[in-house]
């Protein structure tokens, strides 16, 4: 029975509403704009609150910003990119810049993309497989050249959950919590006890790149270091 003058108190953090926590008044908006779990319940004075009423929220799409484009990866698993593209880092077949965002279509096999990752000038892209793919600047891509259509990086040979990009240095975390770490590593931005820079990724599992590291659940890239 609607209870004229109540106010809907909320939680985003899974905790049970508490009158000490944000409300809304009845018939308001809340604003979600990540994933979370979101609690409602209705409170006056003096009458007995609701009971609470649960809601999990999940945000897909992600966008993500080199130097001078940015990358745009819809809830569809679609990638759109827009900006300088001297190297072919928007991965649409050319290293012509583009004004308004293109989608990525040129590779038949590059679909169902889960979250995108913008460097200097190179793209990287991960797909709900596991897989991982990047376009642009060789020092990235593993090919040995600059690429303007996104290919696999087949030197990671386990699933990926999660990838990061540095200036000009790339990460990615498997689902072991091993990094494996590429690119430049003029001030050990690699983390493999040397300054080497690296054309393709270091296997943690065969080569010692990250002896001390283990059960990592986060991988940050700055410009030149790595959290």
């Amino acid at each position: 029975t609607p209870t004229p003058g109540a106010s809907i108190h909320y939680t985003s953090n899974g905790q049970e509403p508490t009158a000490a926590d944000s409300s809304v008044a009845s018939g308001g908006v809340i604003v979600v704009d990540r994933a979370l779990v979101l609690k409602v319940r209705a409170m006056k004075a003096g009458v007995l609150p609701s009971a609470t009423a649960r809601a999990q929220y999940m945000i897909t799409g992600a966008v993500s910003f080199g130097t001078n484009f940015t990358l745009f990866l819809k809830a569809d698993g679609t990638v759109w990119s827009a900006g300088l593209n001297d190297k072919g880092q928007l991965g649409v077949g050319s290293t012509t810049q583009k004004i308004v965002p293109t989608q990525i279509v040129e590779n038949a096999s590059f679909n169902s993309v889960k979250a995108v990752e913008a460097g200097d000038d190179f793209s990287l892209f991960l797909k709900e497989d596991g897989t991982v793919w990047a376009s642009g600047a060789a020092a990235i891509n593993g090919t040995g050249t600059n690429v303007t259509s996104p290919v696999q990086i087949t030197a990671i040979t386990v699933p990926i959950v999660k990838i990061a990009a540095g200036k000009d240095h790339a990460l990615a975390l498997d689902g072991t919590g091993r990094v494996w770490t590429w690119g430049n590593n003029i001030y050990g931005q690699l983390g493999t006890g040397n300054k080497t820079a690296r054309t393709s990724p270091c296997n943690p599992s065969v080569t010692p790149c990250q002896p001390n590291l283990g059960s990592i659940v986060g991988v940050a890239g700055g410009t030149r270091h790595t959290l």
